[in-house]
């Protein structure tokens, strides 16, 4: 009885319960992403550098999936508890508006297939790691240094993906280009990759730290 009694004390506390929420919901964000990706994989094995960069992206989003299932149970928690005021249904929403909004016109335009999935995947994986600060932000302020540590690890994790597809983006758009049947310049790839990353570091200059033009 009293062992019940503590373990319903700790389920009680206030900071324990918000970050079961927190991390209930993140937990779902990445089965959904996960999931997401899964619908992507056929059209990005088009291109080899965008097929290597998701299969490394959808190993990060599965090991992330699992590390916040095992963090939930050790705080106590089960999933589909929510979290941030949103619904587990929100959250899938949010998810597959993002790889989806575009649907018709990728089934249309097969030619910019490839990239457009690069796009969904960045708008994606900004949402989780907006969604991550968000958690590290609140574990830091409860005083919680496990979360707070698989937060800021996760958030690294989607901020490097971010910047990689922001290093795919001009060759991919080049090479859909050419199946176009358009003619231009090597040299115009590498100038559309330099500019790119003039704008975006000067974002992180400008911006705190943030390597996203958005």
């Amino acid at each position: 009885m009293q062992d019940q009694n503590g373990s319903q004390a700790m389920n009680q506390d206030p900071d324990v319960i918000t970050l079961q929420q927190y991390v209930s919901d993140m937990l779902a964000l990445e089965t959904h992403i996960e999931e997401a990706i899964d619908g992507q994989m056929a059209v990005l094995r088009e291109h080899p550098g965008a097929s290597a960069a998701m299969d490394r992206f959808h190993s990060m989003v599965r090991m992330q999936r699992e590390a916040m299932r095992m963090h939930l149970t050790t705080l106590g928690g089960a999933p589909n508890t929510g979290m941030m005021g949103m619904g587990q249904s929100l959250i899938k929403t949010a998810v597959s508006t993002a790889f989806g909004m575009a649907a018709g016109a990728i089934n249309t335009l097969r030619t910019q297939a490839v990239s457009k999935a690069l796009r969904d995947d960045y708008t994606a994986f900004s949402h989780a790691a907006v969604s991550y600060a968000m958690l590290l932000s609140t574990a830091e302020l409860l005083d919680h240094s496990p979360t707070t540590e698989i937060a800021g690890r996760h958030l690294k994790g989607y901020e490097n993906a971010i910047e990689e597809i922001a290093g795919l983006v001009p060759e991919v758009v080049a090479w859909e280009l050419r199946r176009d049947g358009r003619i231009f310049d090597d040299r115009r790839v590498g100038s559309a990759a330099q500019t790119l990353s003039r704008a975006w570091r000067v974002s992180a200059d400008d911006g705190g730290g943030s390597r996203r033009a958005a």
